[in-house]
């Protein structure tokens, strides 16, 4: 069973909020995304920009509550230069699937913090496209469970080594 992110008050707001702005289009632009009108899911926020038609993915902004959970700031960084192995190629394929879809993505994933803290991670990814066509970044909602409170089915162990993709998911949403 998937993890219900509409019911997620982060993730299912930020969704409910991109789909308001598409007004009539596929994706909203950068341009339509108002800060001042999602001040609470502002720490739970990053954006995501793709670099040369996408090869590379830089981290924008980053919340303070993503960087607090986390315990590391990715902002001005590119995915290439921290992560690594089949968690690098995780994200790559998820957000090479939101672009090629033009649609937003649902990843859950388990993994250690840098707090050495055990997580599981929802995100939802929504694009957003300066000409309807290409997407060129994204906004990225995120929330956290601790294993123990977790509703979500992540199957495993838990072991400090490379990130597993069996113990991760990357959907969709229509």
């Amino acid at each position: 069973m998937p993890y219900d992110f509409r019911s997620d008050p982060i993730l299912g707001r930020a969704y409910e909020y991109w789909e308001g702005k598409c007004n009539g289009r596929v994706m909203p632009r950068r341009r339509d995304i108002e800060p001042s009108e999602i001040t609470r899911l502002l720490p739970y926020l990053q954006i995501n920009e793709f670099v040369d038609g996408g090869a590379r993915i830089r981290y924008r902004l980053v919340g303070t509550g993503i960087v607090a959970t986390q315990g590391h700031d990715h902002t001005g960084k590119f995915l290439d230069e921290i992560l690594s192995g089949s968690r690098r190629r995780y994200f790559e394929d998820c957000y090479r699937l939101m672009c090629r879809e033009k649609r937003p993505v649902l990843m859950s994933s388990r993994y250690f913090s840098r707090k050495d803290i055990e997580l599981i991670s929802h995100r939802v990814a929504l694009p957003l496209s300066e000409d309807a066509a290409t997407v060129n970044q994204a906004l990225v909602a995120m929330s956290f469970e601790l294993p123990g409170e977790s509703t979500s089915p992540m199957p495993g162990q838990w072991e400090k080594q490379d990130f597993d993709p069996s113990r991760a998911s990357c959907e969709v949403i229509r």
